[in-house]
């Protein structure tokens, strides 16, 4: 089921996040997203791949699930959903930014109501779609880290201090706070909620 399918000038977090949230508020939040490694959903710098957007979406409880780069076999029904989506609709693309949406929203309703779907056993998606009893919150509350952690705010374009170093973690966590906690085999792990970056 396709909640949404938005034509936007730019795919960047600026312009990503008012449709998810648009999309959260109307839907509920999903436990986790699954997505490619580019932008706006990923970084291929610091810790965790984690982009301005998996950060938000972390602090939303919604866990930033990314394939393996170069792997869109392992997202294969989105692809195909790509796929169908430019063959329909984007070939020739629209004179404008608001024609391109009606193409759009007219795909979105055909494919989730009238087009059967064999993955689905010819049954549009539509009548097996259920929104998440997840609501949006709209106030992201404080993360407590357990007392055995140590936190430290991310400052400037992604450092801390720990042990009278300055270490680099991500330009994505900037004015987060992380926490170090030591594991039962002496190593420490960097957390950022309940995700790991390192």
């Amino acid at each position: 089921y396709i909640l949404g399918c938005e034509a936007v000038p730019q795919v960047t977090f600026a312009r990503v996040q008012p449709v998810l949230r648009g999309l959260f508020r109307d839907h509920g939040l999903p436990r986790a997203l699954r997505t490619d490694n580019g932008n706006p959903f990923a970084r291929s710098d610091g810790l965790g791949g984690l982009s301005r957007l998996s950060v938000w979406l972390l602090t939303l409880d919604v866990w930033p699930d990314l394939i393996v780069p170069g792997r869109p076999d392992m997202n294969g029904r989105h692809e195909r959903m790509h796929r169908v989506l430019r063959e329909d609709t984007v070939s020739p693309a629209a004179a404008s930014v608001l024609a391109q949406q009606e193409r759009f929203d007219a795909w979105r309703a055909d494919y989730n109501s009238c087009r059967p779907h064999e993955a689905l056993g010819q049954r549009y998606p539509a009548s097996l779609y259920a929104p998440s009893a997840r609501a949006f919150p709209e106030t992201i509350a404080a993360w407590c880290y357990p007392a055995d952690h140590q936190p430290r705010r991310v400052v400037g374009d992604g450092y801390i201090r720990w042990r009278k170093r300055t270490i680099y973690l991500s330009g994505a966590l900037r004015g987060e706070t992380v926490a170090l906690a030591q594991r039962d085999d002496g190593h420490w792990a960097v957390r950022f909620r309940g995700f790991d970056l390192a």
